[in-house]
């Protein structure tokens, strides 16, 4: 009966188990740099399923990855902030880190596991991600 929200509100119960994971992001131009509760490389305005990335923002086709990152809340009260900038596309919060790169150097003090289309991959402390546009060429 609940559908989508039934998962949202599953989950609220699990946030006291949530370990926010201290990471390093080098993607050339800058670097960032804190406590994150949840971090998305990705081409695609779906995320899980349950972000949604703005179409205006997202290009398939120009060899850039968009990139969110939810920095670690505080109180119930940056939870919910966190919950209003996702869901309404608003990613000026201070809780909130999204851009755009070719490229991305992920590096943690401790082994960062990972999934990769709801695949697990074992962490390591080093991660790197690029983007390969247009390296493949199909024939039809």
């Amino acid at each position: 009966m609940l559908g989508h929200s039934a998962y949202l509100l599953d989950a609220v119960k699990d946030l006291p188990k949530i370990k926010a994971h201290h990471l390093k992001l080098d993607v050339g131009e800058f670097t960032c740099e804190g406590d994150y509760i949840f971090g998305a490389v990705c081409n695609s305005t779906s995320v899980a399923g349950t972000i949604t990335l703005p179409k205006t923002v997202v290009d398939t086709g120009d060899g850039k990855f968009e990139m969110l990152l939810v920095h670690e809340p505080r109180t119930l009260i940056d939870f919910q902030n966190i919950l209003i900038g996702i869901f309404t596309q608003d990613y000026s919060s201070p809780f909130l880190d999204f851009f755009q790169a070719d490229s991305v150097k992920i590096s943690s003090p401790e082994g960062l596991d990972w999934s990769l289309d709801g695949e697990l991959g074992k962490g390591s402390e080093k991660h790197e991600i690029a983007n390969l546009a247009d390296r493949l060429t199909l024939i039809c």
